[in-house]
């Protein structure tokens, strides 16, 4: 798979709350790196997995995404996206928050897999 294809999968697994899908994009140990955006750290896929599992049941949320610039090596590649995300608070009152994703992969095994993921408001 083609890293753009890859990136594509990935951010769609995400906006459909695929949770196997999503996993099956990620580095499946200690390497992959989680930072929220209020500047939290997951670290390893135990960590994220559970994050997620959390944060997918929620059916509140919703997300776009759009790609703003991208580097392709040989078995590295990040993407920078601008993303708009929607939710509501503990009170049900909605919020967008508007901000910037960093999304590194590296190529193992001929696919292409989610090692960090950097969100910064």
């Amino acid at each position: 798979m083609e890293f753009y294809d890859a990136l594509m999968n990935h951010l769609e697994m995400v906006k459909t709350r695929n949770l196997e899908g999503f996993l099956s994009t990620l580095v499946q140990d200690h390497r992959l790196i989680l930072i929220l955006p209020n500047g939290s750290l997951l670290k390893g896929y135990g960590e994220v997995k559970k994050f997620h599992i959390d944060w997918f049941s929620d059916p509140a949320w919703s997300m776009e995404t759009e790609l703003m610039t991208s580097v392709v090596g040989s078995d590295l590649a990040q993407a920078l996206l601008k993303v708009d995300y929607n939710d509501t608070d503990e009170e049900g009152k909605s919020y967008t928050l508007h901000y910037f994703l960093s999304l590194t992969f590296i190529l193992e095994s001929g696919e292409w897999r989610l090692i960090m993921d950097q969100n910064t408001m």
